[in-house]
């Protein structure tokens, strides 16, 4: 992820939500109503700062995405052809 110590300016741009969508799938929990005021803007950079400075093993899903449930699926399926491999390399 980016180094946010660099000098820069924080702005605002607007997407459709479909554009956020296929950019990220993170989340921002405390975003403010109102990003024009320099106090929400270093909310953000804050919450960024804290997102990007965790090594992150892996993305919790949010049981409320339609893609949630399918890919908990496929990945128990995955983990259970991994398991049957492991048993079957011995053999080999």
């Amino acid at each position: 992820m980016g180094n946010f110590k660099e000098e820069g300016e924080l702005v605002v741009l607007t997407f459709t939500l479909n554009c956020i969508l296929e950019v990220s799938s993170l989340k921002i929990s405390n975003m403010p109503n109102d990003l024009s005021s320099e106090a929400s803007k270093n909310l953000i950079l804050k919450t960024l700062q804290n997102i990007t400075s965790k090594k992150v093993t892996s993305m919790p899903l949010d049981s409320n995405e339609p893609e949630a449930a399918s890919l908990k699926l496929k990945i128990q399926k995955a983990e259970e052809e991994i398991e049957n491999l492991k048993a079957l390399e011995p053999r080999l």
